[in-house]
């Protein structure tokens, strides 16, 4: 019997509120117990789920729903909400599920476009029922305690094939993760290879996940913070069950805990780039006072602009090191001044078929250029085509140049100045082809802002209050138009952002067009007042 394997005394680490709030994927563990005696399942902001009859291959759900469902986290809101009022209410309801579970797929057979079995969903399952284990086992029985343990021993398996593992990427971390956190707590004949296994994934992956700058290389402060924490994770369980550590796992997580200081913002959230949401970056430490000051990640692609005494946070990034998780958002500038002022549309979610959902990862729904209305496919890999050329920091004046030559025939050159002094940013971009293009640039503002649109200057003003004009000209007296396209629909979609996944909220944008130009000078002039 799988439960006979089981080592009960190094369940309690999974139990521990660190590893559940690490863990928790939903703030809904407050009421989802109460659903789940109602037989509901909420996972917000999807429909609730009817959990007395559910198809759980059942592919007419939204991926990520699917994805939720599958993974059962809502067994670590159980274990949330446990920590929090000792109420084990929901969990005979939940031991339900899982046989139910079980008994509609008795033999684990991966199946393409099916969330039963998808890749990261498996790891997520694994993970999640651990936990489960570990907070509910003393008011199981014996029988829920068997079936746990084999759900959990089937997973753990299918996650050690080299036929279902997807190597050096995030779902493979969760893959790998999960296998040694399964092969931990279990005395299975295979453990001691499964351990051994997973240390050299994990290994190689988390050595190849980092830039030189120590930054996870998908350009997500989100899936920065959750590879980072994955990091932490992988070292404290070598610790807590005496494994050995390669020292260059904690020069790495000393080196990745950096960028967090820099992508926090003075309202203690990180700026959204790529695939992160709101919801899944808050609460972060506070950021450290730095003064004015100007941090460069060369190698990578990024440079901030900070001053405490202003609550000023900017960032220009120039940075393509890997395709998961990466927007179209090359050459992007996104700033916070007190509040968010020029802002990253977010992260839209992985309906992939959504329309709002390619929007928001198109160049469309980024503070840059996009030529001919294309953006590319979220798997393509110019590595090569996009980089930040140079850096400095001057008593006057810090600035930061970076180029993009992904279109076949143009080259878009951006350099960001910021004079300390004077509180302004200057924008210079340069863009150069041998053919003439339609050239749209995008600015994104956050929908607490109203925009006065004037002939070549935009003022900006929250509450009433006037906090910066943007000014634009252009040099060889080329042709422009300023174009106000907030939640447009048509020709194209435009001037949306997303705090929730899958949710588009119109937010104030502008576009300024340059139609049947080859090359094109344009200095855009940001002046914040204080």
């Amino acid at each position: 019997m799988a439960s006979e394997l089981l080592i009960k005394e190094r369940l309690s680490y999974f139990s521990s509120e660190e590893v559940i709030t690490a863990e928790l994927r939903f703030k809904t563990h407050r009421v989802m117990p109460k659903y789940l005696e109602q037989d509901i399942l909420s996972f917000p902001p999807y429909p609730d789920v009817d959990c007395s009859d559910i198809c759980w291959n059942d592919t007419t759900l939204p991926r990520s729903l699917a994805r939720a469902l599958n993974g059962f986290v809502f067994l670590v809101t159980l274990a949330k909400n446990y920590l929090e009022t000792n109420d084990t209410i929901g969990f005979n309801r939940a031991h339900l599920l899982i046989k139910d579970f079980a008994e509609q797929n008795p033999a684990y057979i991966v199946e393409k476009g099916s969330m039963v079995f998808h890749d990261e969903t498996t790891a997520l399952r694994a993970s999640s029922l651990i936990i489960f284990l570990a907070t509910s086992l003393e008011f199981s029985t014996p029988a829920q305690i068997e079936v746990l343990c084999n759900e959990i021993l089937k997973t753990v398996e299918l996650l050690s094939q080299e036929h279902f593992f997807v190597g050096n990427s995030n779902h493979g971390m969760f893959q790998s993760v999960s296998l040694l956190k399964g092969a931990l707590i279990f005395n299975h004949p295979e453990s001691n290879n499964w351990i051994a296994l997973a240390e050299k994934r994990l290994n190689e992956y988390f050595l190849s996940a980092f830039t030189s700058d120590g930054i996870h290389n998908e350009h997500s402060p989100m899936y920065h913070a959750v590879v980072l924490r994955y990091l932490d994770e992988y070292i404290n369980l070598l610790k807590m069950y005496d494994l050995e550590i390669p020292p260059q796992m904690e020069e790495l997580s000393a080196k990745a805990h950096e960028y967090p200081k820099h992508y926090t913002r003075h309202d203690r959230k990180a700026f959204l780039m790529g695939d992160s949401t709101i919801s899944t970056m808050i609460n972060l430490p506070m950021p450290p006072n730095n003064g004015k000051s100007f941090t460069p990640f060369e190698n990578t692609g990024y440079a901030f602009f900070e001053d405490s005494e202003l609550k000023l946070n900017a960032c220009f990034s120039a940075c393509f090191q890997h395709y998961y998780h990466k927007h179209n958002d090359d050459l992007q500038f996104i700033m916070y001044f007190d509040g968010d002022v020029l802002i990253d549309a977010g992260g839209p979610g992985y309906e992939y078929e959504n329309p709002y959902v390619e929007y928001g990862r198109s160049y469309h729904a980024h503070n840059t250029l996009c030529v001919d209305g294309a953006s590319f496919h979220r798997r393509n890999r110019d590595y090569e085509n996009v980089n930040m050329t140079q850096t400095n920091n001057t008593p006057e004046y810090a600035t930061a140049t970076g180029y993009n030559k992904r279109y076949p025939d143009v080259v878009h050159e951006r350099t960001v100045n910021y004079f300390w002094d004077n509180n302004l940013f200057e924008i210079i971009d340069n863009v150069t082809s041998d053919n003439t293009h339609h050239y749209c640039f995008s600015w994104h503002f956050d929908s607490a802002l109203n925009l006065e649109i004037q002939t070549n200057s935009i003022n900006v003003y929250r509450n009433e209050k006037l906090i910066a004009t943007m000014t634009i000209t252009a040099d060889n007296d080329e042709n422009f138009i300023i174009v106000e396209a907030t939640g447009q629909d048509t020709p194209h979609i435009q001037g949306y952002r997303f705090r929730v996944v899958t949710t588009p909220e119109p937010t104030p944008t502008i576009e300024v067009i340059f139609e049947k130009c080859s090359n094109v000078k344009m200095t855009t002039k940001i002046q914040l007042f204080n």
